[in-house]
């Protein structure tokens, strides 16, 4: 996760977040892959971590812990398709083209 970070963004803070995006990469959409789903699984949304909690209430810590947090946010993420499905996402996209 670390080197994912690493490689994608440019800058963070409270307000904002600027990436380096793939260019094959979608904005939002009905795609297995997305910038906004990337961004919910770096930034998970309140009711998002509740429900991620909840799955993994009986998980171990460590590694086992690790792997079921990634395969479960994993599944929360997959069915979304626009920041509108889910009442508490913080994640609003603006994408800058450069004609350079």
């Amino acid at each position: 996760l670390r080197r994912v970070k690493d490689r994608l963004i440019l800058y963070d803070d409270d307000d904002i977040v600027v990436i380096n995006k793939p260019a094959d990469l979608r904005i939002d959409g009905p795609f297995s892959a997305s910038v906004h789903k990337l961004m919910l699984y770096l930034y998970p949304s309140p009711t998002l971590q509740s429900q991620l909690d909840e799955k993994l209430r009986d998980a171990d810590f460590g590694s086992v812990y690790n792997k079921r947090r990634h395969t479960a946010l994993l599944h929360l993420i997959a069915p979304l398709a626009t920041h509108a499905q889910m009442k508490d996402d913080p994640i609003r996209l603006v994408h800058q083209l450069d004609y350079a």
